[in-house]
C-alpha cells in the first residue's frame, strides 16, 4: 500500500514492512499479493494438480497477479512460473476477486 510520496520516493506499507523505497524500484501498476501461509500450488483453475515446477510456495513470499476469479487466483513467482493459489490463503484481501450476493 502506498502511503505517501515525496519527491524520488515513495513509502510503502505491507503486512511486515513499512518504509521508503525509491520510485525507480517500483512498478506502480502492478498488483501484488502475500502467501499468508505455505501451500500447495495449482496447475490449472479446473483441477487439483500441483504446478510442474512449483509444488508449493512459502510464508509471505510475494506474487505478481495474473489474473483472479473467486476462489482462486492466477499469480506469478520471481522465477516467471504462473499458477493458480487458493484466494484464502492470499494478501491483502482488496486484490482478490469477493463474491458478493444480493438476497
Amino acid at each position: 500500500t502506498v502511503l505517501e510520496e515525496k519527491d524520488q520516493w515513495t513509502k510503502v506499507k505491507s503486512k511486515n514492512f513499512q518504509g521508503w523505497l525509491y520510485n525507480d524500484l517500483l512498478i506502480k501498476d502492478i498488483k501484488c499479493v502475500m502467501a499468508l501461509q505455505p501451500e500447495s500450488t495449482l496447475a490449472d483453475i479446473r483441477s487439483e494438480e500441483p504446478h510442474s515446477n512449483r509444488s508449493q510456495v512459502d510464508l509471505n513470499e510475494g506474487f505478481k497477479i495474473i489474473e483472479t476469479t473467486i476462489g482462486k487466483t492466477k499469480v506469478e513467482d520471481k522465477f516467471g512460473n504462473t499458477f493458480w493459489l487458493e484466494n484464502q490463503y492470499l494478501w491483502p484481501k482488496s486484490e482478490l476477486e469477493n463474491l458478493n450476493i444480493s438476497l
